[in-house]
Parts: structure tokens; sequence; C-alpha cells
């Protein structure tokens, strides 16, 4: 191969890699910017100035649900663990809008989800440290697995 071939070449490989280094800097900029505006309309809806809005726990996950399907669901697997992982920690789904969030994770990254939850729990339960993230912790994972055990066709790898 003569020298002009092999700079095109590693041009063009150069390009791909940037590419592909951009593509993934806005993945990770896509998911902290729907997690940040789900975080602002969380600590809008529940201020303890004015009460919570009526229904602000449901209104929250449609908001959740939307920026999913909206934003994150296209993205690499990653990213939207990372965005379902936020989630859970911030966004304090209670009850029905809980059961429909871990019904979601299921179907996108189940098996990926509570690999990693169980190694929290675990890692946690050793360290004994923040009881109420253990707690929340073990709630999710039960109720995923409880999901999973009635729907095994459910849960995505």
């Amino acid at each position: 191969m003569n020298r002009v071939k092999k700079t095109r070449l590693t041009i063009a490989v150069v390009l791909l890699q940037a590419a592909c280094a951009l593509a993934s800097a806005g993945s990770e900029e896509i998911v902290d910017r729907s997690i940040g505006a789900l975080l602002i309309s969380h600590d809008a809806m529940f201020r303890h100035d004015g009460g919570p809005a009526a229904f602000a726990g449901e209104k929250l996950y449609q908001q959740f649900r939307k920026a999913y399907e909206a934003e994150i669901k296209g993205l690499a697997l990653e990213e939207r663990f990372r965005f379902l992982w936020a989630a859970m920690w911030h966004l304090g789904f209670d009850g029905h809008a809980m059961e429909e969030f871990q019904e979601l994770v299921l179907k996108d990254c189940g098996d990926l989800f509570i690999e990693r939850l169980e190694n929290y729990v675990k890692a946690e339960s050793e360290l004994q440290r923040d009881k109420s993230r253990l707690h929340l912790s073990q709630k999710v994972l039960a109720g995923m697995k409880k999901a999973r055990s009635q729907d095994p066709a459910g849960g995505a790898k």
C-alpha cells in the first residue's frame, strides 16, 4: 500500500473514532439533561412551601416516561441504564408508579439492572452505611424479581 492510501486510511479511522466519541458524548449529555429536567420538575412538584401538587407522583412518572420514550429509549444500553439508575435514586417513585418503573426497567435492561442492584445491596449491606438507600434498593430489587417471576419473558437481557 502506498503512502497516500495509508494516509487516507489513517484519516478515515481517526474520523470514525472522533464521530463515535462525539456520539457517545452526545448520549451522555442527553441522559444528563433528561434526568436534570426531571429533578427540577420533582423539586417544583414537591415543594414544602405550598405542599405537593395534586397527583404529583403520577405527573412526575408521566414526565419520566415521556423523556424515556422520546430521548432515552434509542440510546446504548449503558446510557439507558444510567438514566434508569438515576431515576430510581432521585425521583422517589412509589405505589403504582414504582410498579410501572420496575416493569419498564425489566423490559429495557432487566438483567443488567438486577445484577448491579444485587451487587449494590451486597456491598451496602457489608459496609452498613446508608440504611435508606439499602432499603430502597432492596425494595426495588424484590419488586423486579417478583414481576419477573410473574412474567419470565418480560425481562430484557
